[in-house]
Parts: C-alpha cells; sequence; structure tokens
C-alpha cells in the first residue's frame, strides 16, 4: 500500500479499508479460472504510460487484473492493481441472458449470496501477484468518490464495470478525475452501443477538451496533458473517433432537454 500512503490524508483510520496484499482464498481450488486475456491495448497502455498505479473497475474472476499485472511488470515490476468491484454479479448473469460467461452458475450463490469473491482470491494467488492485485469491495459509484475525496491518482484507469449507459458515463467521468499527470483512461466493449453513447456524452460535457482512440473493441481516452501519446497510438492502428458536429449537436439538445425535465420534475415536487 506504499503507492497510495502518499497520496491519501494521513490519517491511519482511512488506511484501514485497504488491504495490504490480496486476502488469502478460503477455497482450495477456484471453481471457475480466470481464462487467459491479451487484449494488445494492455501491453500497448503500459508502453505508453509504464504505470506504477492502476484502476481497474470490474474485475469479475480477475483475468483482466493478472493480465495487467502482466504486462505492466516489463516496465514496472512493483506496479499495483487495485481492484474495484463487488463482486455480488449483475442483472445479466441473474437472468443469464449473455451466454456462458454471464450466467447465474458462475455467482456461486449459497444462502448468503454470491460467493465467487473466493474465486477472485484463489486465481489471483494462483498467479503469484497477490502482492500487487489488491480489491476494494464496493460499488464504483460509492468507490470512485471515495477515492477523488482522498486525492487518489492512478497511471491508468481501466473502465469495465456495468455497461449501461448511466454507470458507463458516471464511471469515465469520475475516472478523469482520478488520472495521474500523463496518466489515461481507457476500455473496453466500444461495441457496445451504451458504451458508445457514453463516450459521446463525455466528451460533450466534460471541460477539458478530450480525444478518442479505439482498435478494434478497446478505446483509449486522451486529454491535453497527454496528446504527445497520439502518434504513437495512431502508429500502431488506432484510430481517432468522433461523432459528427451535426450528432453533437443533437446530443447536446437532448442532453439539455432531459436536464431542464428532471430540474422542472424537482421543482414540481417541491410545489407539492
Amino acid at each position: 500500500m506504499q503507492e497510495l500512503k502518499s497520496c491519501l490524508d494521513p490519517d491511519p483510520v482511512s488506511m484501514q479499508t485497504f488491504p495490504a496484499q490480496c486476502p488469502e482464498p478460503r477455497i482450495n481450488q477456484a471453481r471457475f479460472k480466470a481464462e487467459p486475456r491479451e487484449q494488445t491495448l494492455f501491453l500497448d497502455v503500459c508502453k505508453l504510460v509504464q504505470p506504477s498505479t492502476i484502476l481497474e473497475v470490474g474485475s469479475w474472476m480477475g483475468s483482466s487484473a493478472i493480465a495487467w499485472a502482466r504486462a505492466s511488470s516489463k516496465y514496472k515490476p512493483n506496479a499495483v492493481i487495485y481492484c474495484v468491484d463487488t463482486w455480488l454479479g449483475s442483472v445479466e448473469h441473474y437472468l443469464s441472458s449473455c451466454g456462458d460467461n454471464w450466467n447465474i452458475e458462475k455467482l456461486s450463490l449459497s444462502n448468503y449470496g454470491p460467493t465467487f469473491f473466493d474465486d477472485f482470491l484463489r486465481n489471483v494467488w494462483e498467479s503469484g501477484y497477490q502482492n500487487r492485485i489488491i480489491p476494494f469491495r464496493a460499488d464504483s459509484s460509492s468507490a470512485l468518490p471515495f477515492f477523488i475525496k482522498q486525492g487518489l491518482a492512478f497511471d491508468v484507469v481501466y473502465v469495465d464495470g456495468a455497461h449501461d449507459f448511466h454507470s458507463v458515463f458516471r464511471d469515465i467521468s469520475e475516472a478523469l478525475q482520478l488520472i495521474s499527470a500523463n496518466g489515461l483512461v481507457c476500455g473496453d466493449d466500444f461495441g457496445w452501443g451504451s458504451v458508445k453513447t457514453a463516450l459521446r456524452q463525455v466528451a460533450i460535457c466534460h471541460s477539458i477538451p478530450l480525444s478518442i482512440y479505439t482498435k478494434n473493441n478497446d478505446f483509449v481516452l486522451l486529454n491535453d496533458t497527454n496528446h504527445n501519446f497520439t502518434n504513437r497510438l495512431l502508429h500502431w492502428g488506432y484510430k481517432k473517433w468522433g461523432p459528427s458536429r451535426m450528432r453533437m449537436r443533437r446530443s447536446l439538445y437532448r442532453l439539455q432537454a432531459n436536464l431542464k425535465g428532471f430540474l422542472l420534475k424537482g421543482l414540481s415536487t417541491q410545489a407539492v
């Protein structure tokens, strides 16, 4: 936790939230293994940023956290990956609506609820990265504002949590407040319509000009402080993505209309 101590308020009580290492698993064998994950995004981002700290929003069975640990080892052997997840599953799991990887069986339900956090822990320990992968059990809507108030900064924030529009918009907006001076925000599942719409709205609403680069199903957000990464991303096959001016104008009008409706609803409620 040395990386976090330098950023946190020196109040020792606040540090009790974070384990010193990944807790030991309570099961001897993972019921569901962390599938090997070799995304070029991880290698590209680590080559660009050479991160010491990585914040991952959405960790599931640990595949991506382990992949980040491997990818960062070449540049920073002691880089720490902080994982934010509830490990309680989502509506897709309970409905078994997204194929074999997203079904209720993977939650390992007991009378006390989902127990697959133990599978995550076992997978991390079997990978040998238990000193570099630190879980933080909370919903991102609670964890990210807490990190912001604590003044934390991460070299990379990887967003792969809930995929509905509101969650993606909130996670990315708050992630942009958590990156270090030369840090960046990235994520995957760019093919989801909700993810694209959220990125578009973030680009419209954010006070700092943002550039979005995509490759396959991955995306990278750059702001003014790290535009020196642009040429390298383009050289590696990333393409700049952005909605047309007309679409952005329509999105802005829609956003203004929604905000106006929200405010009017609030005023009418107060009047009653």
